[in-house]
């Protein structure tokens, strides 16, 4: 599997490195699926939701969902285009 590595910019919280699928879980994560939701959506299981989205949160300096939204509605997840 090949990874990109994307900057996540987030006004009034700073640039974050995340891989690509990691971006992918956040913005999931931030819209309200559920791992069990997001392992197909992405083609891989549960569990790997559950460690790449470890991953992302600890890069992100977060441990709730809650500050995930907050960052997320800074990230402009909500935004329509």
């Amino acid at each position: 599997m090949t990874r990109t590595l994307c900057k996540l910019v987030i006004p009034g919280y700073g640039t974050y490195m995340l891989v690509d699928h990691e971006i992918a879980i956040f913005r999931y994560a931030a819209l309200g699926y559920t791992n069990d939701e997001i392992a197909p959506l992405l083609g891989i299981t549960n569990r790997t939701v559950e460690s790449w989205r470890t991953h992302m949160m600890s890069k992100l300096q977060i441990t709730t969902r809650r500050e995930l939204v907050q960052l997320a509605i800074a990230a402009g997840v909500f935004r329509e285009e």
